[in-house]
């Protein structure tokens, strides 16, 4: 069964529009807590492996805040700081 035009059509319009949007955002530095939540970031650097990324709150402890818990944000830093 073949899928209809517009969905490809669709999905590369969509694929572009997204890419678009964040080309700008390559070229701009780390601000405020960028540094300390990607690239000190303990399971960002060095897991203990990928599984620990589920049980760990944001900050890893590094900050009294432990309420943040955001192991997809943490497993693209840990992907993208691997080139994946």
């Amino acid at each position: 069964m073949k899928r209809p035009m517009w969905i490809a059509v669709l999905t590369t319009a969509m694929l572009l529009f997204v890419a678009a949007l964040y080309a700008t955002a390559l070229t701009n530095p780390f601000m405020i807590d960028d540094h300390f939540a990607i690239e000190n970031h303990p399971d960002v650097i060095e897991p203990q492996g990928l599984w620990q990324l589920w049980h760990h709150d944001y900050w890893t402890g590094q900050t009294a805040d432990k309420n943040l818990y955001r192991p997809i944000t943490v497993l693209s830093f840990h992907l993208g700081a691997r080139g994946t």
